[in-house]
């Protein structure tokens, strides 16, 4: 992907291991985090996954040895084997030997960190009310709903997510008929909503299998889950066809197994914390949630 990242913790320079090899060396702690930074990147690029038999070592440089690190990080066997006497590396009879490899490194620690880190500030935006807005190349840093582009000029005021030539009631409609959503996060919920329901053939909901749906979207947009969550969930139902008879309860029994694998560790309560307005609820139009084709 554009941008790889490594972790890196923010008091890696106060860290004992660091001091450590800073005074084995007598190098800089520039020049020391430096130096493990790129063994990191190299780590994140080539080392592979061992098996559990391996114990604390996890993580393997095939065919490197001292001289490798020595070459492409710099430094000298002196300073690597400091890091090795830290424990940060290890010699192996197949390569270099990474402790820890599985908790930093690799696909599935780097989404266990994103994911923390969206709860957290997931939580931290509900305890101070914030609303989120995610940038999506919309120019005025409000997003836009996926598949629609801007048209003209930012508009005065509130930013209307609803495309109002294309809305109409549905044939057993009510509510709000043609009006926009005048919250932006909310309509942008909603059509998030709105296009699971599409793409899921999701049955005309009761009122209770609406809301859940705009939580869950309403989670999403305020970062409190991943979209890829609801994009597995409603890929599980398609490939379902035809093989389940209550659509929304298969939703909810997906959404909620995989909950956890996407950093929701408390699916119902998070659920709970969300509060749907009167006037998004009640909301019709073409897109709405669940409206047939």
């Amino acid at each position: 992907m554009a941008g790889d990242w490594i972790q890196i913790d923010d008091d890696l320079v106060e860290k004992p291991e660091v001091q450590a090899i800073q005074d084995e060396t007598g190098d800089s702690v520039e020049t020391v985090v430096g130096r493990l930074v790129r063994l990191w990147i190299l780590v994140d690029r080539h080392a592979v996954a061992l098996p559990k038999s391996r114990g604390t070592v996890t993580g393997l440089l095939p065919r490197y040895q001292i001289g490798t690190v020595v070459r492409l990080c710099g430094g000298l066997d002196q300073f690597w084997q400091a890091v090795v006497d830290v424990g940060w590396l290890t010699i192996e009879t197949d390569g270099l030997g990474i402790p820890g490899y599985l908790d930093r490194f690799g696909s599935s620690a780097k989404n266990r960190l994103l994911n923390a880190r969206r709860q957290r500030n997931y939580k931290r935006r509900q305890v101070g009310g914030e609303e989120v807005t995610h940038k999506r190349d919309s120019g005025d840093g409000v997003a836009l709903p996926r598949g629609e582009k801007r048209r003209g000029k930012k508009r005065k005021g509130v930013d209307r997510v609803c495309v109002e030539e294309k809305t109409r009631v549905c044939a057993n409609g009510g509510g709000h008929d043609n009006e926009p959503i005048d919250d932006p996060g909310w309509a942008r919920s909603f059509d998030r909503a709105a296009r699971a329901a599409r793409k899921g053939r999701l049955p005309r909901p009761d009122p209770g299998q609406r809301e859940f749906l705009l939580k869950v979207a309403r989670m999403i947009e305020l970062g409190g889950a991943p979209e890829s969550w609801l994009i597995d969930a409603i890929t599980g139902l398609i490939g379902k066809n035809g093989e389940v008879g209550n659509r929304w309860g298969y939703l909810f029994t997906i959404l909620r197994a995989n909950a956890p694998k996407h950093g929701v560790e408390d699916f119902e309560g998070e659920l709970a914390r969300v509060v749907v307005p009167p006037s998004v609820l009640e909301h019709r139009r073409r897109e709405r949630v669940g409206c047939g084709n």
